[in-house]
């Protein structure tokens, strides 16, 4: 009895440790057989249906708890292939992941609103990874979109950076973060000192006109910048980075010259260091995540100084005018900044959703010495809500406020005055389903909201709205396994110019290593608010004014191009050519003596844009990248400007990476060059045009960067290693001050 006893006790333990059998998962590294960490595990059991998911530790190794029989496990991770298997469990299983040498499997959102890895999109996308950002260590967009972006250039305008891509100004080109508007403007482009590059996941540039998806500005390109989610259950990682000054801009004998108080304010203001610090707290338990970002910046004022003297030349006079060099420097603003951010999820078979806030601060300091300067801030709250509603069909709800705010603050007083306002409502809902073999459809209902008050409108306090509602309807069709169509409208009413119509349509054919895609889409831009309604004097020299009639901007966009993706080969190459033709372009004309400036339709612009782009892994260690944009913009008396973007951009760079047991290094050289480049300008004086040229020049950026056990980093670098300084400073030169060495240090828990 007790035998019988002992047995069946015996068994019953042997069951119940069947059944709670922890299995252990080595994840390596297929060519460094080094472990993988971060890398996100799910299974699923073959016999009683029960699944889980675990994450690696910084060794590669992963514990699924209470597994039985026979498991599908699927490994992923950014930076390799996706690994799907199914295994018996035993004590110890190691599988092997491949790097994702061309990213091509990450996923993008942007090319048609719905998820596809980056070899699968039939809509022509660029994807700058997270890994791309930390290779060039990129602290702002303006870095990374230029460092990567062939085609995109960012000039002086208005003491900071203003965006011009394929032959167009910033305006044609939609900006996006997490795939939501922002508000607030300068000219057609946003605050970028307002997204930090550490909170970056990866950027997404979708070129030539989206407006059937995305609306107005979408002409030229979008650009939706992705933010970080967490990969792992708890995480922290914090940076330093410290850079030389710029110049020093105060000296013991001004504060000798001026009251000490007032001298001390512009010390702090003008000569503060150039510091990026940020702080990430994330976590990822179960169903739920949340991402939290703080970042505090800042950068010292500094001046610029022509060191060439100015030519002009004045076509209808047929004569060329040499002006000395002038003694009258370009002041680029010091500013002071921190950004605070949240996301907050959750994800489960059937719902999802997410809550997202923000706050930015910045302060901008100048050489005037009033006592006063320039606070910028911003808040943004939304969210989405999504619904699987079984055979793939979902139903997904968003909502973005977003509130973009310029104040004059009075340091003595401490007192700031409200000079700009902008407050953009979105809301929006899609239905798409996939459940049909060959088609996979979107339908989708917007309404838009801004409202602006400015001072520069005939009075401070007077405030101006608009509104749009449209409806979007998009079908993916796939005539057969190497050939997909995708078709889009987009159609809604504007109050500020009526019924809108937006078309598109993209072919792509797939034959082996080669994929072709032939696009035609219509891009519309709606008039401002401060075009409709501006009425602004500058300083006593001219007024500028609005007018309540301008109608939108529309174009007709042209595209073909070839990709090459050979795997085996670790290489691949992009080629795209490219037509845009805009009417009813908005510009302005000069009347009374050069004293007013009238907004108004009637311009056509057309520019055509050839494009390449090449990635090869020479080998495991080893990867070059680079791209070659040429822009041609017929010479048109009409217009203003001949163009903003040089005809000739090329990126390129050379990456080299290292792995030794728990140590990591990272070297990697980026080159642009920009081609010099003419720009008719109005010289009001004699009221004639004339056109400026400006010659070709190059930026090299060295960074070297080490990881020691996962955990801790270190780098070092330099940016514009040869210290280039225009010799001429404009609104169309870049305000680089020269050669400037850093070091950064960071931990990651």
């Amino acid at each position: 009895m007790n035998y019988l006893k002992l047995i069946i006790l015996t068994s019953i333990c042997i069951a119940f440790s069947l059944k709670l059998h922890s299995q252990t998962i080595e994840v390596k590294d297929s060519y460094t057989k080094q472990g993988v960490p971060n890398v996100n595990i799910q299974w699923k059991s073959a016999i009683n249906k029960s699944k889980g998911g675990a994450t690696t530790n910084s060794k590669g190794i992963a514990t699924l708890a209470s597994t039985e029989g026979i498991i599908t496990i699927t490994a992923s991770c950014i930076g390799y292939k996706t690994y799907t298997d199914t295994i018996s469990t035993s004590n110890l299983v190691t599988i092997y992941l491949e790097e994702d040498i061309l990213n091509l499997e990450q996923v993008t959102v942007t090319g048609t609103r719905t998820p596809r890895s980056l070899k699968e999109t039939p809509v022509l996308t660029q994807l700058v990874s997270r890994k791309d950002i930390s290779g060039i260590k990129a602290t702002t967009v303006n870095d990374i979109l230029e460092m990567e972006i062939p085609s995109v250039e960012m000039n002086l305008h208005g003491y900071g950076a203003a965006l011009s891509s394929q032959g167009l100004e910033g305006k044609y080109t939609l900006v996006l973060i997490d795939g939501e508007r922002m508000a607030g403007e300068n000219d057609g482009n946003v605050d970028f000192s307002r997204i930090n590059a550490a909170n970056i996941e990866q950027v997404e540039i979708v070129k030539g006109a989206s407006s059937a998806l995305y609306g107005s500005n979408a002409i030229g390109s979008v650009i939706n910048i992705i933010t970080k989610k967490p990969s792992k259950k708890f995480e922290v990682s914090a940076s330093f980075r410290y850079a030389e000054p710029n110049q020093k801009n105060t000296s013991d004998a001004e504060i000798e010259l001026h009251d000490e108080q007032y001298m001390r304010k512009f010390l702090r203001n003008w000569d503060r260091q150039n510091i990026n610090s940020d702080i990430s707290v994330g976590f990822k338990m179960n169903s739920v995540y949340s991402q939290t970002y703080f970042g505090y910046k800042c950068r010292d004022a500094y001046k610029l100084f022509n060191t060439k003297e100015t030519v002009k030349y004045y076509p209808e006079l047929d004569s060329t005018a040499n002006e000395g060099i002038s003694t009258t420097s370009t002041n680029i603003f010091g500013f002071a900044d921190y950004a605070f951010s949240n996301k907050t999820g959750f994800n489960t078979k059937n719902w999802s959703g997410e809550l997202r806030g923000n706050f930015y601060n910045h302060e901008e300091f100048d050489f005037e010495r009033d006592n006063k300067h320039n606070i910028y801030t911003n808040y943004t709250a939304g969210g989405f809500l999504e619904r699987n509603l079984g055979q793939r069909n979902t139903v997904k709800i968003s909502f973005n406020h977003d509130v973009y705010n310029k104040y004059l603050f009075n340091e003595i007083d401490e007192v700031k005055e409200k000079s700009y306002g902008n407050i953009f409502n979105h809301f929006r809902a899609t239905y798409s389903n996939e459940q049909y073999t060959n088609h996979k459809l979107l339908f989708g209902a917007e309404i838009f909201n801004e409202i602006l008050k400015s001072d520069r409108f005939s009075s401070a306090q007077e405030t101006h709205s608009v509104n749009d509602a449209v409806i979007i309807i998009q079908d993916e069709y796939s005539v057969n396994s190497k050939t997909t169509i995708v078709g889009g409208l987009r159609s809604g009413y504007h109050s500020a110019h009526s019924l809108h119509l937006s078309p598109s349509l993209t072919i792509k054919v797939s034959n082996g290593d080669f994929n072709y895609r032939v696009s035609y889409a219509r891009g519309f831009r709606s008039p401002t608010l401060k075009e409709l309604y501006m009425n602004w004097q500058h300083l006593t020299l001219f007024t500028i004014y609005g007018d309540k009639n301008l109608k939108a901007e529309t174009s007709n966009y042209f595209a073909l191009s070839t990709e090459y993706v050979n795997i085996s080969k670790r290489l691949s190459i992009t080629g795209s050519l490219s037509y845009n033709s805009i009417k009813n372009k908005i510009g302005g004309i000069w009347t009374a003596n050069q004293t007013e400036y009238h907004y108004k339709n009637g311009y056509e612009y057309s520019v055509f844009n050839a494009e390449l782009l090449a990635r090869w892994k020479i080998l495991k260690s080893l990867q070059v990248k680079g791209g070659y944009a040429y822009t041609h913009i017929p010479e048109d008396e009409s217009i203003t400007l001949l163009s903003t973007t040089s005809p000739h951009n090329l990126t390129a760079q050379l990456d080299y990476n290292l792995t030794k047991g728990w140590y990591e290094l990272n070297a990697n050289i980026a080159l642009k060059f920009i081609g010099k480049k003419k720009v008719r300008e109005l010289d009001i004086d004699n009221n004639n045009f004339y056109i400026m040229e400006y010659p070709n020049y190059s930026l090299v950026n060295i960074n070297i960067n080490q990881r020691f056990k996962r955990n801790y980093s270190l780098s070092i670098g330099v940016k514009n290693l040869f210290s280039y300084v225009a010799p001429i400073h404009s609104f169309y030169t870049t305000p680089t001050v020269g050669q400037r060495f850093f070091i950064a240090i960071g931990y990651d828990f």
